[in-house]
């Protein structure tokens, strides 16, 4: 039996269950591959959010009155804590859950290769009997695995939503203490075609999420609850 509930973790690595092979026989095999996860959306993918207004505001630059710092995205989420943690905890659950597809997957191979070896010896009822369990486990092998697809894209966006959310408090906290008008977030250093007017604050971003993260993020917002 799988060694866990789907609601438990994911793979960072997700590999492609591969199909249970089966002598040829008019036994029931595996229909198609079952993937249980795709490449794990990376963290920057919540943040570009953030990041889709410095497109706009580069072609739309302000007056250059307007006080500008930018954050660079890659930047704090190679570095952040926070966002390492995040994905480490996605491993753990991501390598629970493989292991419970490839208990099935094991199961229904074992089911399969005792079919074979006795299926000479039995009836003909007796081979429907086992053939209608073999499609039986096929198909609980398939919902499962389809179960925890789900599930891992609402982990994703648990994962990702809360660490767009740190970064946009601490760019926040920033852009009130040091008096910018406007803190955007960059990804695409492509879009970043000029920025002297623009100062680069990732570096004290990254200060302010490090000494506000141990072990969970504690923002300002946080503190006032």
């Amino acid at each position: 039996m799988p060694r866990s509930d789907p609601d438990t973790f994911l793979h960072v690595k997700p590999r492609t269950i591969m199909n249970v092979k089966t002598p040829p026989s008019p036994a029931p095999t595996p229909s198609s591959t079952t993937t249980i996860s795709r490449p794990l959306v990376i963290i920057i993918g919540a943040v570009a959010v953030l990041a889709c207004v410095a497109s706009i505001y580069l072609l739309l630059r302000p007056a250059a009155s307007t006080r500008t710092g930018i954050v660079r995205v890659n930047t704090v989420l190679e570095r952040y804590q926070g966002a390492q943690d995040a994905r480490q905890a996605f491993q753990r659950t991501a390598g629970a859950w493989q292991a419970n597809v490839d208990t099935l997957k094991a199961e229904l191979q074992t089911m399969i290769m005792d079919y074979e070896r006795e299926r000479s010896g039995l009836s003909a009822a007796e081979q429907q009997g086992r053939e209608q369990a073999l499609h039986a486990k096929e198909a609980q092998v398939r919902e499962y695995a389809s179960a925890i697809m789900q599930r891992m894209e609402q982990e994703q966006q648990v994962l990702t939503g809360g660490i767009a959310s740190q970064v946009k408090t601490a760019a926040e906290e920033i852009g009130k203490q040091h008096g910018y008008d406007l803190v955007l977030a960059i990804q695409d250093e492509g879009m970043l075609l000029y920025q002297s007017e623009m100062t680069d604050v990732t570096p004290i971003v990254l200060e302010y999420l490090r000494t506000h993260y141990s072990g969970s993020f504690k923002g300002s917002k946080d503190k006032k609850k």
